[in-house]
């Protein structure tokens, strides 16, 4: 029965708006109950390995709300997971599940800012599965799995700075998944992550300044995703986010603020809706979180193109109202001070440019003030370093009257 209903939790609910709440209880249930099966029978490599699958579970639920008890709970399950394959250590299923597991753990650390720990985590995972390719290299499972692990590492890799390596992984994720997809044993969920990979390459390849090569990739992701249901979360979230790419590159292109917004205003649109009919979901605060964001870049790309005007102002104090309230409900993830304080700064620019010195003066002040805790919680991640220094030059040259940069 526990079993029974953490499928039900995972496969169905997980899809249903509004179903959040009874999706966390009955997941929670299933913990309490083999937990209790353990205490009884500690040493039963059943119940342990069920066990462990029950605590996955759960820390991937948990995440987004508790990211600390999640860690807790997923070490817990690897530890699990390790005393088995000791025991067993030819098991395959064991070693594909302690794979999938480490590549959860990975992102629990990624949210947490533990960028080195996630990495690590993140290579004894292809470690694992590398082995397993090698000894079975035609199992489309084990290829899926190595992919997967390409593409989460991809995006670790981008934000420790490391875009060479980045690239490398988005493109091999990319390679996989088109043979995924066109695979007769392939699931139905190998075409978002097709599109998730090419989405990743093109951002490396924008951050890399290979911007046709962007553009390419960027309109592969964008045709594969529109192909897909556009009714599921899942598929949207990840348009919005494609959208949201292709509108930095159009910037970075030079193109208008029209051609460039465009894109940008129908991330926000699908973020919207997103956070409007998910508010129970776990991923409540990650759509949240993208619309905050979304909505700076639109207000620093109308501050650059010498807008100042009270819509601007509005857009940045919505982003900030978001920011600040994840912030309250979740103090342990960098992203969103890293992000409130790229707000901050651009709310100091439209107060200069409206002549608001005391306000700007504020504004600075508790951006530097954010951006250090930023740094201090992720200290490998090289765009909060790089925007620490940003904050700390923008103080100064306001202080001795300065223009910013």
């Amino acid at each position: 029965m526990a079993l029974s209903n953490l499928d039900l939790a995972e496969r169905e609910l997980s899809r249903l708006p509004g179903k959040g709440a009874i999706r966390k209880k009955m997941t929670t249930r299933s913990r309490e109950v083999f937990e209790q099966f353990h205490e009884q029978a500690p040493e039963d490599p059943a119940i342990r390995s069920e066990l462990a699958k029950v605590l996955r579970f759960w820390a991937n639920v948990e995440r987004g709300e508790n990211p600390q008890d999640a860690l807790a709970a997923s070490q817990a399950a690897a530890d699990l997971y390790d005393s088995l394959l000791a025991e067993s250590p030819q098991d395959r299923d064991l070693q594909d599940r302690l794979a999938e597991h480490l590549r959860d753990q990975a992102n629990i650390f990624k949210m947490l800012g533990r960028l080195n720990e996630a990495i690590s985590a993140f290579k004894r995972a292809g470690q694992t599965v590398g082995s397993l390719r090698s000894t079975f290299p035609d199992d489309v499972d084990y290829r899926r799995t190595e992919a997967s692990l390409k593409l989460d590492l991809g995006s670790l890799q981008l934000q420790a700075g490391q875009v060479n390596e980045g690239l490398e992984n988005y493109s091999q994720a990319v390679d996989a998944y088109r043979g995924l997809v066109s695979h007769p044993k392939r699931r139905a969920y190998d075409p978002l992550l097709l599109s998730m990979a090419l989405r990743g390459k093109g951002e490396s390849l924008r951050r890399s300044g290979r911007l046709d090569e962007a553009e390419k990739a960027l309109a592969d992701a964008g045709t594969s995703a529109g192909e897909l249901d556009q009714t599921d979360k899942n598929i949207l979230h990840v348009s919005a986010r494609i959208r949201l790419q292709q509108s930095l590159l159009l910037a970075a292109q030079s193109q208008t603020m029209e051609e460039s917004e465009k894109p940008l205003e129908e991330a926000i649109e699908i973020w919207r809706r997103l956070a409007e009919r998910w508010r129970d979901s776990t991923q409540y605060q990650t759509y949240r979180s993208y619309l905050a964001r979304a909505l700076t870049v639109k207000g620093i790309r109308r501050l650059s193109d010498g807008d100042a005007d009270d819509q601007v102002r509005a857009i940045l104090d919505e982003s900030n109202e978001i920011m600040a309230s994840l912030i309250q409900q979740n103090a342990e993830v960098p992203s969103y001070p890293a992000a409130l304080s790229e707000n901050l700064a651009s709310l100091a620019r439209w107060a200069i440019a409206n002549g608001q010195s005391e306000p700007a003066l504020d504004f600075l002040q508790r951006a530097q003030k954010l951006q250090q805790g930023a740094v201090s919680k992720s200290p490998e991640n090289a765009s909060y370093q790089e925007n620490l220094i940003k904050r700390q030059r923008d103080l100064t040259r306001f202080r001795n009257g300065d223009a910013l940069d």
